[in-house]
């Protein structure tokens, strides 16, 4: 008889997509006998608070700074306060290791008080959170299956001075707990810019299957739809100039959908200020919100991201028989089959040639949207994902 899964799954601050999201795709869907959701006091539930078994969880609340919400507060005075700004980056920069040794020992305590067995850090990516790093290395001194999931790509120690403890938390992490990727490309990031010699789980993120009939494309203004925080990184201003391209071109009868709010501030001022300057049109901000509605309205999906590790949204547009154009990140190429349920591409120019040949062959949309509704079924569903973390807790 196996043993009792008392479940335990820590996330930090995140205000979309990404590690909360899995976590309520886990809480709805493993077999447990008691789940508790450790959450930072500040963190966005927006996402775990949908889940269907919200309310039979027991959510812990741990109540610490996080470095994460002291990197905030620095970032507030960048463009305001130039002195501030350095000594708030200074004094983080400091307080970093005391801070994470103060981790550990809060989450020792902490975890003293519940009787857990399968423990799951749900970071963000890696480095990361400091609070999913060292809850990791806390659950470590108990008996317990204990997991570090990997999000986003791994970067190297930030500061060269503090390469070498850097990896020497690395090293205690690989050796006191197993590490699942979310892609085989944040795999080899792991294993290629940090102390990671065990050979990490790889795990895809799975949505669910959606049941829906035939998509029709729009017949007449084409739409368009991004999902992602509005910040450099998601670099939506790429998208913006493959518009003004198009208008360009003659094609105007397009409308752009941004789904997401502000990661890094004055972005969307920037956006907007562009796309005054091309004098575009039917360009929406939606702000964060259940993308559903829009997966079914538009008729391609656009990702622009200078980085990514899985891209879950590339499955989610899939799973509504959206064909796909995306850069070249984060295993497009496991997700994307070029000419067949999309394209990958580099440029602003090339995006906007594949966006033609969409509006100038509405059947192209429903022929490269129906594979890649089959690609996701084959590779990408909840059941799949849920199978392997089931495996993981189950011991098999």
């Amino acid at each position: 008889m196996k043993n009792k899964r008392i479940v335990g799954i820590l996330i930090e601050n995140y205000i979309a997509g990404g590690c909360d999201k899995i976590a309520a795709d886990l809480i709805d869907n493993l077999e447990y006998e008691k789940m508790y959701l450790f959450t930072n006091k500040e963190a966005d539930l927006k996402f775990v608070q949908s889940s269907d078994k919200y309310s039979n969880i027991e959510v812990v609340t741990y109540n610490v700074k996080s470095l994460h919400m002291l990197g905030v507060t620095a970032n507030r005075y960048k463009n305001r306060n130039k002195f501030l700004y350095l000594f708030f980056k200074l004094r983080n920069l400091f307080l970093r290791y005391p801070l994470m040794i103060f981790f550990t020992f809060y989450f020792i305590f902490l975890f003293k008080k519940y009787k857990i067995n399968i423990f799951f850090s749900n970071n963000g990516g890696y480095p990361g959170g400091e609070c999913n790093r060292m809850a990791t290395m806390a659950f470590s001194f108990f008996k317990g299956k204990n997991y570090h999931i990997v999000h986003n790509l791994a970067t190297k120690p930030f500061f060269i001075l503090f390469t070498y403890i850097e990896y020497f938390v690395d090293y205690l992490l690989d050796k006191r707990s197993t590490f699942v990727c979310v892609s085989q490309q944040t795999k080899e990031f792991l294993q290629n810019n940090r102390n990671i010699k065990n050979n990490p789980v790889v795990i895809y993120n799975g949505i669910k299957n959606n049941d829906i009939s035939e998509k029709k494309p729009n017949k007449g203004t084409i739409k368009l739809l991004n999902v992602g925080l509005l910040g450099e990184r998601k670099d939506q201003l790429f998208i913006i100039n493959v518009l003004h391209l198009l208008k360009s071109k003659g094609y105007e009868k397009i409308e752009l959908y941004l789904l997401g709010e502000e990661e890094d501030i004055g972005y969307k001022k920037k956006l907007i200020d562009t796309i005054n300057k091309y004098n575009l049109s039917n360009i929406y901000f939606e702000g964060f919100c259940d993308p559903k509605h829009y997966y079914s309205m538009c008729d391609i999906f656009l990702l622009s991201s200078k980085v990514e590790s899985f891209a879950l949204v590339r499955v989610e547009a899939m799973s509504h028989q959206l064909p796909v154009i995306t850069t070249d990140v984060g295993d497009a190429h496991l997700q994307i089959e070029n000419a067949y349920n999309g394209y990958i591409i580099n440029t602003e120019k090339e995006m906007a040639t594949k966006i033609e040949e969409y509006i100038e062959n509405r059947n192209l949309i429903i022929e490269h949207g129906n594979h890649g509704y089959e690609i996701f079924k084959n590779r990408f569903t909840m059941k799949k994902m849920i199978d392997q973390y089931q495996k993981l807790i189950d011991g098999e």
